[in-house]
C-alpha cells in the first residue's frame, strides 16, 4: 500500500509540474520564436505492468522529429520499472493520427535488469494506442504501449499506461 501512495504522490507532483510548465509556455505567443531543440517535446508519466505482475512506474520523454497531417515520427527515451525489474528503452515511434485517436508502433533498443538480477540489453518493439484529450499549444494525450523486449525471456515485456503533455 505504501508503494501505491508513493507512486500516486509522485504522479501528482509531476502532473502539477506539467500543468505549471504548460501555463508558463502559454506566455510564448509563437512556437517559431523558440529555439529548434526546445520545441515538439512530450513528457509522459504513468504506470507500468510488467509480465511479472508487480505494478511499476513508466516515464518517457520524446521529441517529434518529423510531422505530416497523417503521422508523426518521434525519438525518445524512457524508464519502465517495478520492484524487481526495469528497462530503459530508446525508441523511434511512428504515430498515426485519426482525429483524436492515436495508433502506432515503436522500435529501438533497451537496457535493463532481469528478475535474476542480471543486466540485459536487446531490441525493443511495441505497439501504441492512445487518445488526445486536449489539442492546442500544450496537447494532452493518454497512451497504452505494450513493450516486447528481447534478450530477457519475457519478464521485461509489459504494458505502459501514461498521460503525456506536449510543449
Amino acid at each position: 500500500m505504501k508503494r501505491f501512495s508513493t507512486f500516486f504522490s509522485t504522479l501528482f507532483i509531476v502532473a502539477a509540474l506539467l500543468i505549471t510548465a504548460g501555463q508558463a509556455s502559454k506566455a510564448q505567443t509563437r512556437a517559431e520564436d523558440l529555439p529548434e531543440l526546445s520545441r515538439d517535446w512530450t513528457v509522459r508519466l504513468g504506470a507500468w505492468i510488467p509480465k511479472t505482475g508487480s505494478l511499476g512506474i513508466s516515464a518517457l520523454a520524446d521529441r517529434r522529429v518529423y510531422k505530416t497531417d497523417a503521422y508523426d515520427l518521434t525519438l525518445g527515451a524512457g524508464y519502465n520499472g517495478s520492484e524487481t525489474v526495469y528497462n530503459i528503452p530508446i525508441v523511434f515511434t511512428i504515430v498515426y493520427h485519426m482525429k483524436d485517436v492515436r495508433v502506432g508502433g515503436l522500435f529501438g533498443y533497451s537496457f535493463g535488469k532481469r528478475v535474476n538480477g542480471q543486466g540485459m540489453a536487446g531490441a525493443a518493439l511495441g505497439l501504441l494506442a492512445g487518445y488526445r484529450l486536449k489539442q492546442g499549444v500544450n496537447p494532452i494525450t493518454v497512451d497504452a504501449r505494450y513493450y516486447v523486449i528481447s534478450g530477457a525471456d519475457s519478464e521485461l515485456n509489459g504494458l505502459s499506461v501514461t498521460i503525456g503533455m506536449g510543449f
